[in-house]
């Protein structure tokens, strides 16, 4: 085998390979795998200059044996900050393993052993907490052979029943249980979705090269094992058994693939949690975060962490509900006119790693349009938001934001504006649609009907028509309640009621979230508009600051991460002194602190 010939992983099927040569540079030349071996200063170099590349199953039996063996010069593995699982006390797996008289593990028999282990797991900071039968219980070979056999083979409904007799969700995943050699593995997955181990946890983390994907996996063993493990393929059987059981997927799961130099998010998540360690951790030995195919995705990937990672996301969700469509693929697309606004949500996205999309122009559209990585919209489509047609699903904030620091909902403000916002010299002013009727796409969405035809033909018949459709506005609709016509008068009234019983979940949250920074605001629906080509009818809903004092505050709270926007704004707030001294007493007053950025 040559160094340059590796293997190309098609992106339908990580089985169809092939084999390819490339040019081979001077220095390439020098090392030949097949005529002798590599001293460990070679070996470290051939690996650091093909980490881009895909190794094939000969170069990473190489690899492997060459750590095992101690030939190649690598870090201390025992260097890092995770701890391993806590344990349960000796003594306690003693006398829950007693309990059973019989000794024959059979479903009944483990699920009784393994609920009085959770019972009886310590106070601990660790997720993973480990009960060691091969010293602890005075079981022997065979018999733990049996044991582990048993559970495996019945693994769902024994973990099934564990969580049910804890008072827990059947469906739970909260309290996940595996067995490996001898240990009952127990895990409490952190139930915070708003972290990106959760978010990325169906796309890919590739290592900078095969030296730290096979430094990471080995700082598992003692974890699993005590440190007696000593081979790298046994830790990596030993994780992909009790995976298999973490992960129950058909049967199996996915293979740890150091050929591809990745490991899948949840995966890593779970080994994470194994060995103690975070995602901050693993900034600089994660080259980047993507899908199956390798290509594209976040390069040199960063993990924020507490508020920073809070703020991050709540301002990129202020610009996706906005200007964004979410594909089903992950794909987000970016439509916006100015290039200046684009440059500044591009810089929010670097907070998640190096990011570099291009824009093009889409004349007929009026406004640029700009692609995200998957990844991002995977993992905020796991926060809730959806992908598709925003105005039929009606999302409402997940609650990272509207439960978040006045910090976290001050940054979704500050990018809500500029996208939905309109600064005015008395009022501050934001639009959002939802639909009442799904029209042409009723099937897809599964979306029921607010309104039928009597409504529709209410819109059709006292709304302003347009070459796209018909608009009635909110006033026109309340003068109608009143219509000498009883039957009209009726059918507005109806209409009425189905607004009101069908809010804007968007801008109610974001109502909200002004309101608790002290800013009074008010909501209320102004048109509903029937498209007879789609047969889609929506209900447009605007949110206003309710006197120049309260637009004001809010432009000294939040100014709008834009441009020309906060120019806008710099000077009502310089034409304003009187507003603005009142405004910010009343918001020393709440103890929230504030620049004077307009000066």
């Amino acid at each position: 085998m040559r160094i340059g010939e590796f293997r190309e992983i098609d992106d339908d099927d990580e089985e169809d390979v092939k084999l390819y040569d490339r040019h081979l540079t001077p220095n390439e030349r020098e090392i030949d795998l097949s005529e002798r071996t590599l001293t460990p200063e070679e070996a470290e170099d051939w690996v650091r200059r093909h980490k881009e590349k895909f190794l094939t199953p000969e170069e990473c039996d190489r690899i492997i044996e060459e750590y095992n063996e101690g030939q190649r010069t690598t870090k201390d593995h025992s260097e890092g900050t995770g701890t391993g699982p806590a344990r349960v006390e000796s003594r306690k797996v003693r006398d829950i393993v007693s309990q059973n008289e019989s000794m024959e593990w059979n479903p009944v028999t483990i699920t009784d052993l393994t609920e009085k282990l959770c019972r009886s797991l310590p106070e601990t900071s660790s997720r993973v907490v480990c009960a060691d039968l091969r010293m602890d219980s005075g079981l022997g070979p065979k018999e733990l052979l049996t044991l582990g056999e048993s559970f495996r083979q019945n693994h769902t409904s024994i973990e099934q029943s564990v969580r049910e007799r804890l008072g827990l969700d059947a469906n739970d995943r909260g309290l996940r249980i595996g067995i490996s050699e001898g240990r009952v593995y127990i895990w409490i997955p952190s139930q915070e979705k708003a972290q990106l181990s959760k978010m990325y946890g169906e796309i890919y983390f590739y290592f900078m090269d095969s030296t730290e994907i096979v430094k990471y996996i080995d700082e598992m063993k003692d974890a699993l094992d005590d440190g007696r493990t000593e081979d790298l393929s046994g830790t990596i059987d030993r994780l992909e058994k009790l995976m298999t059981q973490m992960f129950p997927a058909n049967g199996k799961c996915e293979k740890i693939n150091i050929q591809l130099i990745r490991i899948k998010g949840a995966h890593l998540e779970f080994m994470n949690d194994l060995s103690g360690k975070t995602l901050k951790e693993l900034e600089e030995r994660v080259a980047r975060v993507t899908t199956a195919s390798g290509r594209g995705g976040i390069e040199n990937p960063r993990f924020p962490e507490g508020e920073e990672f809070d703020i991050a996301i709540s301002r990129l969700t202020a610009t996706i509900v906005s200007d964004c469509t979410i594909e089903p693929n992950g794909v987000i697309k970016y439509g916006e006119p100015e290039l200046t606004r684009i440059d500044r949500v591009v810089e929010n996205l670097r907070r998640f790693g190096d990011i570099n999309p291009t824009s093009r122009y889409v004349e007929k559209e009026g406004h640029y349009l700009t692609h995200f990585p998957s990844a991002i919209g995977k993992g905020l489509m796991f926060l809730g938001l959806p992908a598709g047609d925003k105005t039929i699903q009606n999302p409402s904030l997940f609650p990272t934001i509207k439960d978040g620091s006045e910090r976290v909902q001050r940054a979704y403000v500050e990018e809500m504006l500029p996208q939905d916002g309109c600064i005015g010299v008395r009022m501050i002013i934001w639009t959002r649609a939802n639909a009442l009727h799904a029209g042409d796409k009723t099937e897809k969405y599964g979306f029921e009907p607010k309104v039928g035809r009597q409504e529709i033909d209410l819109i059709q018949n006292h709304g302003k028509r347009s070459e796209k459709g018909h608009s009635l506005s909110w006033g026109k609709l309340d003068d109608l309640t009143m219509h000498s016509d009883k039957r009209t008068a009726q059918v507005a009234k109806d209409l009425q009621k189905i607004v009101w019983d069908n809010p804007n979940r968007l801008i109610d949250d974001e109502t909200e979230i002004v309101r608790n920074l002290g800013v009074d605001v008010e909501t209320k629906p102004y048109m509903i508009r029937y498209y007879p080509k789609s047969g889609r009818v929506s209900v447009a809903w605007n949110a206003r600051t309710s006197s120049i004092k309260e637009c004001v505050k809010l432009g000294i709270l939040a100014p709008p991460n834009d441009t020309k926007k906060k120019e806008i704004l710099r000077r009502i707030l310089k034409s304003r002194p009187d507003e603005v001294e009142s405004a910010i007493g009343e918001i020393e007053n709440m103890g929230l602190e504030f620049d004077k950025w307009w000066d």
